[in-house]
């Protein structure tokens, strides 16, 4: 099971293995901690380099090389935009359709 409490900068996650119950009382739990706080530049430029060239573009038709070459005007958009989503806990429609 996983059992979950969240602030606005702060979430803790609990996961608790699903074992018979004469086994589980042994297990301690475990805690993920999530990082609440504002994506920033450094972030998103290394999942920027992280991607892989030559590769086909998704559904956007935005190619990595399209995004590497964008450098700090296309790197300070996408804090903008996901920030504004990470705190809204809102994605837009568009990006909820997808295409096989």
């Amino acid at each position: 099971m996983l059992y979950y409490s969240c602030d606005v900068h702060h979430c803790t996650i609990s996961l608790y293995l699903c074992l018979p119950v004469n086994l589980s009382n042994n297990i301690p739990r475990k805690q993920l901690e999530i990082n609440m706080t504002d994506i920033i530049d450094a972030e998103i430029t290394g999942a920027i380099n992280s991607l892989t060239n030559n590769k086909a573009p998704g559904v956007d038709e935005i190619s990595a090389e399209l995004l590497k070459h964008g450098n700090d005007v296309i790197t300070e958009q996408l804090v903008v935009l996901l920030n504004s989503i990470w705190r809204d806990v809102e994605v837009p429609d568009a990006w909820k359709k997808e295409s096989l």
